[in-house]
Order: structure tokens, then sequence, then C-alpha cells
């Protein structure tokens, strides 16, 4: 978001990622569940306390392989 760099914040995400053998882009959001499985933003907030329930939804794969895939 904002051309911003996450990558470090995110590394669990980053790292799973990686593994995926494609070249793509992908678009998604990064929320923290709460413990009933509810998205809560001030949890994200205070992610350096506790990494439980980091997720990435991912909503859009926009490239694949040399394909581009907007459409």
């Amino acid at each position: 978001r904002n051309h911003l760099d996450y990558n470090t914040k995110f590394h669990e995400i980053v790292t799973t990622i990686q593994t995926i053998p494609h070249d793509f882009v992908i678009d998604g959001e990064v929320v923290v569940l709460d413990k009933n499985g509810n998205p809560q933003f001030q949890l994200l907030q205070e992610l350096d306390k506790n990494r439980a329930g980091l997720v990435y939804y991912v909503f859009d794969l926009l490239y694949l392989d040399g394909h581009d895939i907007r459409e």
C-alpha cells in the first residue's frame, strides 16, 4: 500500500509466498483474526506484541507465468 515495503514486517507471509513455483502478481489484504475468527484492525496495529492470527487473504491474481490476466 502506498508503495511501502512490508516484507520485513510480514516475513511469515513473504516466506510462504516465495515457495510458490510460479511468476505471479497477487493482490490481497493482511488481517489479524481474533479468537472468533473475525478480522480486527486493532490487532493488526498491535502486531509486534502478538503475531497469532496473522492471515493474508488473496483476492486477485493479476499476472501468472507471462500472462496478464487482469481481464
